[in-house]
């Protein structure tokens, strides 16, 4: 995997979505849960291009609005 050798290190409360498939899905439900309770929560997704640089997207729901982040700088 590609991604794999890229400088961003990857956390283990990311979600990942790469051409092998999605892990932590998880913490995306879990985020729609909180959200749906008024509960303050974050989550960052990454996807990476077909050259393994990642794009960032932040979702952050501070108990009233989601704050949405894109953030495509090592690509």
């Amino acid at each position: 995997m590609s991604a794999c050798s890229h400088q961003t290190k990857v956390a283990e409360d990311d979600v990942v979505a790469a051409n092998i498939g999605v892990t932590n899905i998880e913490l995306l439900d879990q985020f729609v849960e909180n959200v749906q309770k008024n509960k303050k929560d974050s989550v960052r997704v990454i996807h990476y291009t077909m050259e393994g640089d990642p794009i960032f997207q932040t979702l952050h729901f501070n108990g009233k609005n989601i704050d949405y982040t894109y953030d495509s700088t090592e690509d």
